[in-house]
């Protein structure tokens, strides 16, 4: 029997050479011991299967949990921030007119990208078109 070191050191042709030979024979435990073998491996798998299911579970009701204590602790409705309803317009009108600076900030970049993007699509075309 060779050690790790020789077989590292084998060509693979030599290796080939070993794995054909047909002469080795098996030892005749082998087939029992690879039977036990793999039905410590196949509990070892539902031993493990049956833990995922728990933990899985155990994880489910904590998400719910959490859940029934967010729904319950939301108001019921929602407070009204201004007394005044023109008051209340202004502050739209202000956000809205912020949204819109920031999409004109959005369509200046948009706008200085478009040359670039012209040229890449022509050399696409004439790469296309060879």
């Amino acid at each position: 029997m060779k050690n790790i070191e020789e077989i590292q050191n084998m060509s693979l042709e030599a290796l080939e050479e070993i794995a054909d030979d047909q002469s080795v024979k098996a030892p005749e435990s082998l087939n029992g011991r690879l039977q036990d073998a793999m039905a410590a491996s196949s509990l070892e798998k539902e031993k493990n299967s049956g833990r995922r299911v728990f933990y899985t579970a155990c994880g489910a009701l904590a998400v719910a949990a959490a859940s029934v204590a967010v729904v319950v602790s939301l108001p019921t409705q929602p407070k009204d921030t201004f007394t005044d309803p023109l008051l209340a317009y202004a502050e739209l009108e202000k956000t809205f007119n912020y949204i819109s600076s920031k999409v004109d900030m959005g369509l200046d970049i948009v706008e200085d990208a478009e040359p670039a993007m012209e040229m890449t699509s022509n050399i696409i075309d004439k790469i296309n078109n060879r």
